[in-house]
């Protein structure tokens, strides 16, 4: 086959079907059952660690990386068993990775990189991601994921070469919201260095949580049933000889993690909490909020930085701007009509644009209502004249607050 018909043939295999790409069932991330592979599995009681993850490059030997795909793979599907497969499966992991006894508390899983990416390691936070969010940052819509990745068809063929930069900006995109709340705190108007922007394209920061997620959500689908009561007797007498605090039990059922965008948002609400749970997320942003600098805000105006400015200089709005639209009468302008001194309407003059200035001038003149001012200047109606004043007004504030 040709290196042409490979990929096509890798396309088709991998892209998920347009039928499946609704609503309803996409994204969609699944486990197997371990009952595949084995009898029983023990466990500690209420583990609940994030796993440390090592990536393992695949050997030059076809032969040699298919033994260590194969021992990976039994590795990963016993996860429900956490650090205690350090010492009853080392011995079929390859040599260089049996030290893995050494760190009895520790619950390792190992990824086989055979490709130029690392999508078998972000495998579980790629298929949280919803089909808009994916297209958005041009990645493609792939098949429903299984976690741990056991077999993922070398889809890192058909993914950018920049696969981890493009889902880093997409995990951030889906996450923004529940790192930064509120009008004019969007992602855009802090910097590219900003803390929280930092953080939220961390991959490898979420991923540890997100498994924390998966595991808590697999444990509750509960264990398969007993095959025969000759492997109910021999699980119980394995019991009985257990150390304290560890339980033994038939493998936990395979299924579905999560599938359609409803469940996946659901999964992302805990992946946060849980990401505050054992990684203090929260005390991390009241930090970063506590401290921020000029140079976390980028060049766009903001709330956020006028907050942070007002803070920062111990500005206070002292002077309300409004335009009061009165009959038969001078123009006011605002509460603080002592402010109305050449010099200050000069220097205002300054900050406007021809047809803002304008519209000022005709308040100054006596033209008051916001009609009259669309008739002199050619309006059909007086919404621009509303706008216009809205312009000056937030530009009126911000000159009088900095002087």
């Amino acid at each position: 086959m040709t290196d042409a018909g490979m990929r096509a043939e890798i396309r088709r295999m991998a892209l998920a079907d347009p039928d499946d790409v609704t609503s309803e069932h996409f994204p969609d991330l699944g486990t197997i059952s371990a009952a595949f592979a084995y009898q029983w599995l023990p466990a500690r009681v209420d583990w609940s660690h994030p796993p440390e993850y090592v990536c393992v490059p695949a050997p030059p030997s076809p032969l040699s990386s298919l033994k260590a795909s194969n021992a990976i793979h039994w590795w990963n599907m016993a996860w429900e068993a956490g650090p205690e497969r350090n010492e009853l499966l080392a011995d079929r992991l390859p040599p260089k990775l049996r030290a893995v006894r050494r760190y009895p508390n520790v619950d390792f899983r190992f990824v086989l990189l055979e490709g130029r990416s690392r999508y078998p390691l972000y495998l579980s936070l790629y298929h949280l991601l919803p089909a808009s969010t994916l297209r958005r940052f041009g990645l493609p819509l792939l098949r429903r994921g299984i976690s741990p990745a056991v077999d993922f068809g070398r889809a890192d063929l058909i993914l950018p070469v920049d696969f981890e930069e493009r889902l880093g900006r997409a995990v951030a995109y889906q996450l923004w919201p529940h790192l930064s709340s509120g009008p004019g705190r969007g992602p855009a108007v802090f910097s590219a260095n900003e803390p929280i922007r930092l953080l939220s394209h961390t991959l490898d920061f979420w991923l540890p949580y997100l498994d924390i997620v998966i595991q808590k959500r697999m444990r509750a689908l509960g264990p398969v049933k007993y095959e025969h009561d000759e492997q109910r007797r021999l699980i119980a007498r394995i019991q009985r000889t257990a150390p304290p605090g560890i339980t033994v039990s038939r493998p936990l059922f395979g299924g579905t993690v999560w599938r359609g965008e409803t469940e996946a948002r659901e999964a992302t609400g805990e992946l946060v909490e849980v990401a505050d749970a054992h990684g203090h997320l929260r005390g991390i942003l009241d930090a970063v909020r506590s401290n921020r600098v000029e140079e976390d805000f980028s060049g766009r105006w903001s709330w956020a930085r006028e907050d942070f400015e007002r803070k920062l200089y111990q500005k206070r709005a002292r002077i309300k701007v409004s335009f009061i639209e009165l009959r038969d009468t001078v123009p006011v302008i605002g509460p603080t009509s002592e402010v109305d001194e050449t010099l200050m309407w000069q220097d205002l003059l300054g900050l406007l644009e021809p047809r803002e200035r304008r519209v000022v001038v005709l308040l100054r003149s006596g033209i008051t209502k916001a009609v009259d001012i669309a008739r002199e200047l050619g309006y059909a109606n007086h919404s621009p004249v509303s706008k216009a004043l809205a312009r000056i007004r937030q530009k009126a504030i911000r000159y009088f607050s900095e002087n």
